[in-house]
């Protein structure tokens, strides 16, 4: 099972993640989706939240 939340906000710092847990952050734009893998169901969620931010 997985959860996925989305945010919108300004980052104000560096953000900091757990290294036994997450390899890599990397912030992408939305031409990169389709790069990387994601989780079912996060690429439409990504693409909406892009959508709503223009």
């Amino acid at each position: 099972m997985y959860i996925t939340v989305a945010y919108y906000g300004e980052i104000l710092e560096e953000p900091v993640f757990n290294k036994n847990e997450i390899s890599e952050i990397k912030w992408i734009s939305e031409n990169e989706i389709d790069d990387f893998e994601f989780c079912p169901g996060d690429v439409e969620l990504l693409k909406i939240g892009f959508k709503s931010i223009k």
